[in-house]
């Protein structure tokens, strides 16, 4: 059945908002029941955004190419040249089907319906929809609806949560196990193999595994990451498994989990985060995890680029020994707040404070940090703690969920509104442009407008108010908290409840004639181009089923006596002319860019013999490189080898490049990477346009990788 939300007024807001902040019994992908819920409403993609309505119907827009969108088509949705958010129709989900929650990744999107059971769109490669094929949906007419099956999780077994990642997908089950499907190059389903699953017949249902966890343990939430996946555990701590190039997995060392190379996800301890700490939110980034803690703190590891772990430089956390636990400090939000979500994006994080505001910080560019530059935030300690802005959007406005997608961040306010900042490529901001926000002051606060759905955003809360009415002779007015019920006298008692709020309307016999000429007013307003970046990348979106959540105001008792009062007014007319003129206003914006500091080149360190694996030693060069490094910054990876009598290169010299582009542009989002191979005796690096310089002898660069860039345009 779906739910009728009425929309929220300031107190009410407030409320649940100090229930979220106490309230930790109900543990998941958000905050706590609440939190969840709203999050499971809005989830922004690496390139796509969707949010559910007030009446449980879903909308997406952004980037519609494989059927991400679920509107039957591939076209964009909110670009400026197709359909506008507010005109788009609502996602066939099925006769008399509502969603519960959505989760979107890359190129495909998942939701889970009011029956608990799971529908996903868009791309099917590796089969991270779950039907046995690899076929995309959404993109066609006629695959929406009923047609479109729920993903088959077992004989009986139904969803209670849903999570996804770049190329795979997850559930949480009711019998609180996991199940996910698509691919597992780096173990991220979790069956201990790299085995793809959903793209063949007879892979999903019973043939679908649940994940082993340690004995005795079960799951209550679940994140994905783009190529990891972490449970939280029915105690309160957490165990990642997957790709662990950066550490994402909590284990103070590199070694995937659940690939079959590495420890088994029941063998592997859960994450240490402090003594005495448990765990009461996850979400995973593109190769970065963050935790909320029972105290109210968060922390962050995996990849520290531009300081998306909130801990004043750039170095990863848990890639070593003695770096987790009450060694990881917890991200210093400024004096007297606390955190109540958190949510992890491609490069960058943002938190939802008890305050009911958000600060964020990692990678600025695009502007998707909402702080009115494109600067890198949280990547030196003075940016931190009270230094660290809260996001800025609009009078009066606070916010009630925040996710972070690629390169662009949505919030959901008190008003029943979405505000998303930064890239705007393809529509994923649903502005009805492309171009990217936040990049300036002037772009944030009252002049981000809120994106125009066509009917308000579903916020997760309902209320329900009943009122009594009892006449007698007495006069009495009872107040109960938080409604306010006021007595009145005579005639007509007419009471509007919303949320909180009981109204009454006393008739007098008053006539007032009012007369207001017409006002002309004429604004023009001239807005420079702008120029956007669009990143491709992954980006993983933890959704969580929204649980119920009803506030009960106790019943209100309007007592009413029985006499009598006629007011008489004398008829009024009254005439106002009003005459205002405004001088034109010029106003001049002068913008001065300081260029970037030029990144010096890098010779990344021998390879073994005969591997094209990165050690240690080597992606700590690349992870200082990449702190350096933006987005649109194009990188050139050359690796070297000794000349022979063929004037041959050999595959493993062209592996090692591409090894190392690979890495930073995994790294760095939206990088233009070109990996090539040369013989030794050529060993040249391009310094400048105008000129090469050879920067070390010849036999100083076997089977080494020299790595230039230079910065976007």
């Amino acid at each position: 059945m779906r739910r009728h939300i009425q929309k929220l007024t300031t107190i009410a807001s407030v409320l649940m908002l100090l229930c979220v902040s106490i309230v930790h019994a109900d543990v998941g992908g958000g905050s706590t029941s609440i939190s969840r819920e709203r999050l499971g409403y809005l989830s922004a993609g690496d390139t796509h955004t969707c949010v559910v309505l007030v009446d449980n119907s879903v909308k997406c827009f952004g980037l519609g190419n494989e059927g991400q969108l679920g509107n039957e088509s591939t076209s964009n949705i909110g670009d400026g040249i197709g359909a506008s958010v507010a005109s788009s129709s609502a996602i066939s989900l099925g006769l008399g089907r509502s969603a519960r929650a959505i989760a979107t990744g890359t190129s495909h999107t998942c939701a889970l319906l009011d029956n608990m059971t799971v529908k996903c769109w868009g791309s099917g490669l590796y089969g991270r929809t779950g039907y046995g094929d690899s076929n995309n949906r959404g993109d066609n007419a006629g695959e929406m609806g009923d047609a479109l099956t729920p993903v088959d999780l077992g004989s009986g077994r139904t969803a209670t949560m849903i999570a996804v990642g770049s190329n795979h997908s997850c559930a949480l089950l009711d019998n609180a196990t996991v199940k996910c499907w698509g691919r597992s190059a780096s173990g991220q389903l979790g069956y201990n193999d790299t085995v793809t699953r959903g793209d063949g017949a007879g892979e999903m249902g019973i043939a679908l595994p649940a994940i082993s966890f340690a004995a005795g343990r079960t799951a209550t939430a679940i994140a994905a990451g783009a190529n990891h996946t972490c449970a939280l555990l029915d105690n309160a701590q957490v165990v990642c498994w997957g790709d662990n190039m950066y550490g994402q997995l909590g284990q103070g060392n590199m070694d995937n989990i659940g690939d079959g190379t590495g420890l088994t996800i029941a063998a592997t301890p859960s994450i240490d985060v402090g003594a005495g700490r448990s765990v009461v939110a996850i979400s995973a980034g593109d190769v970065h995890t963050c935790a909320l803690l029972d105290n109210a703190t968060v922390k962050c590891w995996g990849s520290g680029g531009n300081g998306r772990l909130g801990t004043g430089n750039t170095n990863d956390r848990g890639i070593d020994v003695n770096e987790m636990g009450d060694a990881l400090l917890p991200i210093d939000l400024g004096t007297g707040v606390s955190a109540i979500a958190v949510t992890a994006g491609g490069a960058h994080t943002c938190v939802l404070l008890n305050t009911a505001s958000v600060k964020c910080f990692g990678n600025g560019s695009d502007g998707k940090l909402g702080i009115g530059s494109q600067a890198d935030i949280g990547d030196v300690p003075s940016e931190l703690g009270n230094a660290l802005a809260t996001v800025n959007l609009g009078t009066g406005r606070t916010v009630l969920a925040v996710s972070a997608g690629l390169a662009h961040t949505c919030a959901m306010l008190d008003n029943s509104t979405v505000k998303c900042w930064g890239n705007g490529g393809s529509g994923r901001r649903g502005s009805g442009n492309t171009t990217r926000t936040g990049t300036t002051a002037a772009q944030m606060g009252d002049n981000l407008v809120a994106l125009s759905a066509g009917a308000l955003i579903n916020t997760g809360t309902t209320t329900t108010t009943t009122t009594t009415t009892t006449t007698t002779t007495t006069t009495t007015t009872t107040t109960v908290a938080p409604t306010t019920t006021t007595s009145t006298t005579t005639s007509t008692t007419s009471t509007t409840v919303p949320p909180t709020t009981t109204t009454s309307t006393t008739t007098t016999t008053t006539s007032t004639t009012t007369t207001v000429p017409p006002t002309t007013t004429t604004t023009s307003t001239t807005v420079p181009p702008t120029t956007t970046t669009t990143s491709t990348s992954t980006t993983s979106t933890t959704t969580t089923v929204p649980p119920t959540t009803t506030t009960t105001v106790p019943p209100t008792t309007t007592t009413t006596t029985t006499s009598t009062t006629t007011t008489t007014v004398a008829p009024t007319t009254t005439t106002t002319s009003t005459t205002t003129t405004v001088p034109p206003t010029t106003t001049t914006t002068s913008t001065t860019v300081v260029p970037r500091v030029p990144v010096q080149p890098v010779v990344v360190n021998e390879f073994d013999n005969s591997s094209f694996t990165l050690n240690s030693a080597q992606k700590l060069q690349l992870n200082k490189l990449a702190s350096q490094l933006h987005t649109g910054d194009s990188v050139s990876c050359v690796a070297y080898q000794e000349s022979n009598a063929l004037n041959l290169l050999s595959r493993l010299t062209v592996k090692r490049s591409q090894t190392v582009c690979t890495y930073l542009s995994t790294r760095v989002r939206g990088l233009v990477v070109t990996p090539s191979a040369q013989f030794v005796p050529l060993a040249q690096v391009q310094i400048s346009t105008a000129k090469s310089i050879q920067v070390r002898g010849s036999s100083s660069l076997l089977r080494k990788v020299v790595v230039t860039s230079k910065p976007g345009q």
